[in-house]
């Protein structure tokens, strides 16, 4: 099981979910059997305080930084111990990190930022993607456009790059509004080493 920081998703609070880039899977504090009850949450809340540097002005702030932190810590304990209808886990675990105290509102409004292209309804619907070498062109086929030409009946059922080191850790790129430019270099870093091509065969991290 892979342990994802979580965010947006519940409160942003800690690991992996709608969110996914507050912290990394190292910085985040992982534990499954987390107590809920209020004195244990409060302790936990104060080491969370410590460990970021978390400072606030006054008592009223910290009461309500506490009661957003609580229903996050409790979020995040629900969710690890879920089990699906075929008793499964769930698939990522989520846990506490730098954004446990924040509403999924304030962390969308700072961290989902950048500019936003306004686009009439119209010009999405008539938008076709760029020509795709890769697809089967067949004027027979109402969907010969997306006909690969690649047969993928050998594919593996289940392939993880991240567990084969092929993909650096998640970025925290603050409220800049960049997440394209970090994409675009996250996919570079995983391309060259997936192809062989990276000198030095090792995972970098390349700047951004």
């Amino acid at each position: 099981m892979k342990t994802i920081p979580t965010a947006a998703f519940c409160g942003l609070i800690a690991s992996a979910v709608a969110f996914d880039s507050f912290s990394t899977p190292t910085d985040a504090q992982v534990d499954i059997q987390m107590p809920t009850d209020h004195h244990t949450i409060q302790a936990e809340y104060f080491k969370f305080m410590a460990r970021y540097g978390k400072s606030l002005a006054s008592k009223d702030q910290m009461d309500r930084r506490f009661g957003i932190f609580k229903s996050n810590y409790i979020r995040i304990k629900d969710h690890n111990e879920s089990i699906d209808g075929s008793g499964n886990p769930p698939p990522f675990v989520m846990a506490v990190n730098e954004f446990a105290d924040q509403t999924d509102e304030e962390l969308l409004s700072t961290y989902s930022g950048g500019a936003k292209p306004k686009r009439s309804a119209k010009k999405l619907e008539a938008y076709k993607p760029p020509y795709n070498p890769f697809a089967q062109i067949d004027k027979d086929a109402s969907d010969s456009y997306h006909q690969p030409l690649i047969p993928f009946d050998h594919l593996p059922s289940y392939k993880n790059w991240y567990e084969e080191n092929m993909v650096t850790k998640p970025y925290a790129q603050g409220s800049c509004g960049a997440c394209w430019a970090f994409a675009a270099t996250s996919t570079l870093e995983s391309l060259a080493m997936i192809s062989g091509t990276e000198p030095s065969g090792k995972l970098q991290q390349y700047s951004v």
